[in-house]
């Protein structure tokens, strides 16, 4: 009794124990702090950063080649198979940028479409990625199967010099079509002969691509394509 009649009137709050005021915490104090509450932020960032780093650098510094194809297939060619073209139509081309040594990339793009036994979603990205590079005109040169040349190129542009530039100085060629704008490998020796090129389809139009508004530095690009596609093709025709 003695205890409430000393305490009516007082707040309970105010009975209540009061923490002990914090101490200003010191730097390495409220480092520690971030870090355990943010530690897996700062890891994962950085390695998101520094990956990004990493690839922007490589963009940068990456060569670029001199000849640049794309191979439009119907069916997937091995790496091996690719990387051996590459090195073959080296041997006929020349160091157009100036770094010491000829380079030609070619990327292959797999459109075969899917069927009811078969679905290649590879097909999709492939046909976009196409439409790209007709879209940033960054491929002066172009290897089709004759299906897709068929279906997606003549049938949609009707006159095919819209696409490929005529090939005056291959004429007479074996393997260059009536209108003269592609050439047909079908048949040549060294797709049997050599066998890492097992993976590469018999029959391809190769061509050069025709761009709509052509700048300058477009009709030189393409005249050196050109110089490639005359070479290989008429080097490795005279065994036929």
């Amino acid at each position: 009794m003695a205890r409430e009649r000393y305490l009516r009137g007082v707040d309970p709050e105010e009975l209540k124990k009061q923490p002990k005021a914090e101490k200003p915490m010191t730097p390495q104090g409220r480092w520690e702090n971030f870090w355990y509450h943010h530690k897996w932020k700062v890891v994962f960032g950085g390695a998101f950063l520094a990956i990004g780093a990493f690839l922007l650098v490589h963009t940068l510094s990456r060569t670029k080649p001199d000849y640049m194809i794309c191979m439009v297939a119907m069916d997937g060619v091995s790496p091996y198979a690719d990387a051996r073209l590459e090195e073959l139509l080296e041997q006929y081309g020349e160091d157009l940028n100036g770094d010491g040594e000829v380079m030609v990339e070619i990327q292959c793009l797999n459109v075969a479409a899917s069927t009811a036994e078969v679905s290649n979603p590879e097909a999709v990205t492939s046909q976009q990625a196409v439409l790209g590079h007709m879209t940033a005109k960054d491929v002066d040169r172009w290897a089709m199967a004759p299906e897709y040349y068929t279906t997606s190129i003549r049938s949609a542009l009707g006159d095919e010099s819209k696409f490929f530039l005529p090939l005056p100085t291959m004429q007479g060629v074996p393997g260059v079509g009536d209108k003269g704008v592609y050439w047909n490998w079908e048949g040549l020796p060294l797709l049997e002969s050599d066998e890492e090129l097992e993976t590469m389809p018999d029959v391809l139009y190769w061509g050069v691509a025709n761009w709509e508004n052509a700048t300058e530095e477009d009709r030189t690009r393409a005249a050196d394509m050109m110089k490639l596609l005359e070479k290989f093709a008429k080097d490795q025709t005279r065994s036929k």
